[in-house]
C-alpha cells in the first residue's frame, strides 16, 4: 500500500486548497442561462438539466423556464413535445397558466385532453383558461353536443370575473382577454379595456420593457384601443425586433410581407426564418419563411433552408409545415428523397379518401372559392379568362374513413399529359377531413385546349385522376 511522504502529503493538500479557492461556487441557473443565450451549447446542456430537475420538485417557474428552452432551438433543435411535457409538469404543481399553454399545445391533436387541461386552468382562476375551455365547449356544441352550450355560457362568465380581477390588479393581458370577450358583442363594449390594456403597456414600453412596446406596435397597426397608425407600429415593431424580442420580429416580418416593396420582401423572408430558427410561433414564422425559401418568392430559391424551416415548424406542431416537409422529402425535392420519414410525416392524411367527380370547361366562370362562403353562383359576376386562355373547373370529393384524418390544404395543380402544372386560381387553407364526407371545386386557368389528365395536392404528394369532361 502506497504511504505518502509528509513533504508530498502536504503538497498535495496545498494543491486541493488551491483548487478549491479557484473554482469558486458552480455557476448558478441565471448564469448558465446568459451564457447559453450567447451560443454556448455545454451551458445550454447543463441549465436544461438544472431546470428539469428543479420542475421534478414542482418548482413552477423552472418548468415554465424548461418550457421556454425546449422551444427555443438552442437545445439544437425546437422540442414541443418535451416543452408541453414541462407545462403539464407546471400545472401539476400548480401554475393556472401552464395549465392553459398545456391545452393549447394539445388543442390541434388531442381536443378532448385540451379541454381538460383548459378547465384546470379555469378551475384555477386563470380568465385565459376559461376563455379557452368556452371555445372548446363551443366547437362541441356545433358539433351536436346540446349540453355543451350552457357550459360555454358558464365559462364566459368566470372569465369575465377572472379577467375583471386581474384587469383591475393591473394585468393588461386581462384586460385585453376581456376586451376580446366583449368584443362578440360589439366594439364599443370592447375598446375601454382595450385602451386600458394599451395604457398599462405603453407605460410598460416608455419604460424600456420591450414586450410593452410589442404589443403597442401590434395595437397601432390593427386599430385595438388606440387610433390606426401603420408607421408607428412599424417603429415599435422594428425596434422591439432589433433589440431582441423575437416574436416583434415575426410581426414586423408580416407587415412587411404585405407591402407592395419587393425589397421587404426580402427582409420579411429573413425575420421570418430568425423568429423561426427561435421557436416562435405567433405569426407562423416557419410556414411563411419556408414557403418562400421553397418558392423563391422574392428571395433565392433554397429548398434545404426551407426543408430546416419546415422541419422547425413541424416540431412546434405547425401541420402545414410537417405535410410541405413529408412532400418534399417524398418527392426528394431539393433533399435527398426519405420514403420512410415521409410517410411519418404525412399519416395525418391517412384515411381520407379522393375522387374527381365532374370536370367543367368554359371561357367565363364564377370563382367557385365564392361560392364556398355561401354566396349563391346567381349573384356572382363570372371571372373572364385572359386571350387564349380558358377555365377548367374540377369538383373534388373527399371522404374522411378515420376520425382523425386531417390534411391541410395551400395549392392544387391541374397537370396535363405532358406533365405541364396550372396551379388553382385560389389558396385554400380549410383541411380536408372536418367533415365526414365533402365536396369542394377548384379552378384552373390553362391555355385553351389543355386536355388534363389528373390533379395534385400541394400538400401530402396526392394526385387525384380526373373522369371525362361533362
Amino acid at each position: 500500500m502506497f504511504v505518502p511522504r509528509p513533504a508530498r502529503l502536504a503538497s498535495l493538500l496545498a494543491a486541493l486548497v488551491l483548487a478549491a479557492c479557484h473554482s469558486g461556487p458552480p455557476p448558478s441557473v441565471d448564469d448558465l442561462d446568459k451564457a447559453c443565450r450567447s451560443g454556448d451549447a455545454a451551458s445550454c446542456a447543463k441549465s436544461i438539466q438544472a431546470l428539469d430537475e428543479r420542475c421534478a420538485a414542482r418548482d413552477t417557474a423552472a418548468c415554465a423556464r424548461s418550457a421556454a428552452l425546449y422551444l427555443s432551438g438552442r437545445l439544437g433543435r425546437v422540442d414541443k413535445l418535451k416543452a408541453v411535457a414541462a407545462y403539464e409538469r407546471g400545472c401539476e404543481a400548480g401554475d393556472a397558466h401552464a395549465c392553459k399553454l398545456a391545452g393549447d399545445a394539445y388543442g390541434r391533436r388531442d381536443k378532448s385532453k385540451a379541454l381538460v387541461l383548459h378547465q384546470k386552468s379555469c378551475d384555477r382562476e386563470d380568465g385565459e383558461g376559461c376563455a379557452e375551455a368556452a371555445a372548446d365547449y363551443r366547437d362541441l356544441a356545433e358539433q351536436g353536443d346540446t349540453s355543451a352550450k350552457e357550459k360555454v355560457e358558464a365559462l364566459q362568465a368566470r372569465a369575465i370575473t377572472f379577467y375583471k380581477k386581474n384587469c383591475d390588479a393591473g394585468q393588461p393581458q386581462s384586460c385585453f382577454g376581456l376586451g376580446n370577450l366583449y368584443r362578440m358583442e360589439s366594439d364599443d363594449k370592447a375598446m375601454p379595456y382595450y385602451r386600458q390594456a394599451m395604457q398599462i403597456w405603453q407605460t410598460a414600453c416608455d419604460r424600456g420593457d420591450l414586450y410593452g412596446c410589442y404589443r403597442v406596435g401590434i395595437a397601432y397597426g390593427e386599430e385595438t384601443g388606440v387610433r390606426f397608425d401603420p408607421e408607428h407600429s412599424k417603429q415599435l415593431l422594428l425596434m422591439a425586433c432589433t433589440k431582441g424580442l423575437l416574436d416583434a420580429c415575426a410581426e414586423i416580418a408580416q407587415v412587411y410581407k404585405g407591402s407592395d416593396s419587393k425589397d421587404d420582401d426580402k427582409e420579411a423572408a429573413g425575420l421570418f426564418e430568425k423568429a423561426c430558427l427561435a421557436g416562435i410561433e405567433q405569426r407562423m414564422p416557419c410556414r411563411e419563411g419556408g414557403f418562400m425559401f421553397a418558392e423563391g418568392d422574392h428571395v433565392p430559391v433554397d429548398k434545404r433552408k426551407a426543408a430546416a424551416l419546415f422541419e422547425n415548424g413541424c416540431n412546434l406542431g405547425d401541420d402545414w409545415c410537417c405535410f410541405k416537409l413529408g412532400t418534399m422529402l417524398h418527392e426528394g425535392d431539393g433533399v435527398p428523397a426519405d420514403p420512410a420519414r415521409a410517410a411519418d410525416l404525412l399519416r395525418a392524411g391517412n384515411g381520407l379518401q379522393f375522387r374527381a367527380v365532374e370536370v367543367k370547361r368554359a371561357k367565363n366562370m364564377v370563382d367557385p372559392s365564392l361560392t364556398s362562403f355561401g354566396i349563391p353562383e346567381s349573384s356572382l359576376t363570372k371571372t373572364a379568362a385572359d386571350a387564349g386562355h380558358e377555365f377548367i373547373r374540377v369538383a373534388i370529393e373527399a371522404r374522411r374513413t378515420a376520425d382523425s384524418a386531417r390534411l391541410p390544404v395551400r395549392k392544387l395543380f391541374l397537370v396535363d399529359a405532358a406533365g405541364q402544372r396550372y396551379e388553382n386560381h385560389s389558396m385554400g387553407d380549410s383541411p380536408f377531413g372536418i367533415k365526414p364526407l365533402e365536396r369542394r371545386e377548384y379552378m384552373f386557368k390553362v391555355p385553351i385546349g389543355t386536355k388534363p389528365v389528373s390533379v395534385e395536392l400541394e400538400l401530402g404528394a396526392i394526385r387525384i385522376g380526373l373522369p371525362a369532361e361533362t
